[in-house]
């Protein structure tokens, strides 16, 4: 199995996995990852290695395939690991003839219109929205009044919560639609508004081969992500045990595979969020297919004793049964966190990460900030301090990482 691998993650063990699976593993990098210093043991290992200005220039990534027709080069498969690359893959394995998803699924799971517009014609309940497409179009400021308040306002095309905020009502949503400020890195600047969903909010890590579901897992938000950074918010996310929870896993699968319909999926990774009511019902918020960033990776390591990342890779060459029998954690609850300075500013001192990775139940410790950076705690995936802790509840994880939090803590001072 002969793999196209778009984009480097910022692991080195994924392309290198990819390595160990598939008989050759061709890669594609764009600008941002050239820039980077990337291992000289990863590069090596590569059959071919491709560049493109970016996954969003047509034209560069037509001129990866004409490289690869022009020298006989055959894959089997492309595969997408991060979000600024969906599009561009699903435009190369179009041109290449290679079964992948559309470029109309792959634009749908990154612009959030056409996402909740294809959710909502399947019948999957999902918030109304309104689109800004430019802010000198004030006109359609003037349709605000048609959502209920609050509303979420956010990049059409952003990820994460970069750049998201919550408006009370309408004068505040428009001082936020004029101010926004939008990373470069994501190619539009169109802005949705859609109407706050008040719920417990839930993501799930799936990987699908051939429609048929290899892992299916669900994890519960600490608080919901845009009231993490609230002064009663925690930061952080448990893994749901679906020996505890079935009937909750068979209505969330049930969900999904709707889900999965609506939008095609049959191969690969799957990072669904949504929301469940007061009622129990739940309602859809945001798919991408590829896997979830931040902790759900590591989360999923320290809980079920193996990284989604590599079964992802095992999939897309077609090699799940050469995967090591996994392990599962001696703690029967493990959830991710961020230890974040408690207020914006410059960083000025940091914990001893060390100190912290021998805490009892602290099972993985990265430092991921430094002193002399800013640190503006607009939103929860800014991080200070990235742990992964072990323990018997979800309240006992709170409680020490509310402990390391307090022991250990990030200084700032005033910005």
């Amino acid at each position: 199995m002969n793999i196209l691998l778009c984009k480097y993650d910022i692991s080195d063990e994924m392309p290198l996995w990819f390595v160990d699976y598939a008989d050759e593993v061709h890669l594609v990098l764009d600008e941002f990852d050239k820039s980077r210093d990337l291992p000289s043991e990863v590069l090596s290992n590569m059959t071919s290695i491709h560049y493109v200005t970016s996954f969003d220039s047509f034209e560069s990534v037509t001129g990866v395939v004409a490289e690869i027709k022009e020298t006989n080069i055959h894959i089997d498969v492309v595969a997408s690991f991060t979000e600024f690359s969906q599009i561009g893959a699903a435009y190369i394995a179009q041109l290449l003839g290679v079964k992948h998803q559309s470029v109309a699924v792959a634009a749908a799971t990154r612009d959030k219109r056409l996402m909740k517009m294809r959710a909502r014609s399947s019948g999957i309940p999902c918030a109304r929205f309104l689109s800004i497409p430019t802010r000198e179009n004030v006109d359609s400021l003037r349709d605000l009044s048609r959502l209920t308040f609050p509303v979420v306002i956010k990049p059409a095309a952003g990820m994460s919560t970069m750049s998201t905020e919550i408006a009370g009502n309408e004068a505040k949503a428009r001082e936020i639609i004029m101010g926004l400020d939008i990373p470069p890195q994501f190619g539009s600047k169109q802005i949705i508004v859609e109407e706050f969903i008040e719920g417990d909010e839930f993501l799930v890590d799936a990987i699908w081969d051939n429609g048929e579901c290899v892992h299916f897992s669900i994890a519960k938000y600490m608080s919901p992500r845009l009231r993490a950074n609230e002064p009663k918010g925690i930061n952080g996310c448990f893994i749901v045990r679906e020996d505890e929870n079935y009937n909750f896993y068979r209505q969330v699968r049930d969900f999904h595979d709707r889900i999965n319909k609506a939008f095609e999926v049959m191969d690969g990774a799957t990072h669904l969020e949504f929301f469940q009511l007061r009622d129990g019902s739940l309602v859809f918020s945001e798919l991408a297919t590829r896997l979830g960033g931040g902790g759900s990776p590591p989360m999923i390591r320290g809980s079920l004793g193996f990284d989604i990342r590599e079964l992802w890779a095992a999939q897309q060459a077609k090699a799940i049964e050469k995967m090591s029998p996994s392990r599962e954690s001696i703690f029967p609850a493990v959830g991710f966190f961020n230890l974040e300075p408690s207020h914006p500013g410059f960083i000025k001192s940091v914990p001893d990460i060390d100190s912290i990775r021998n805490e009892q139940g602290i099972l993985e410790a990265r430092l991921m900030t430094e002193v002399g950076r800013f640190h503006s705690r607009e939103h929860p995936s800014e991080w200070g301090i990235f742990l992964v802790i072990g323990g018997k509840t979800s309240d006992e994880l709170v409680d020490k990482f509310l402990e390391i939090s307090e022991n250990y803590p990030i200084e700032t001072s005033s910005p």
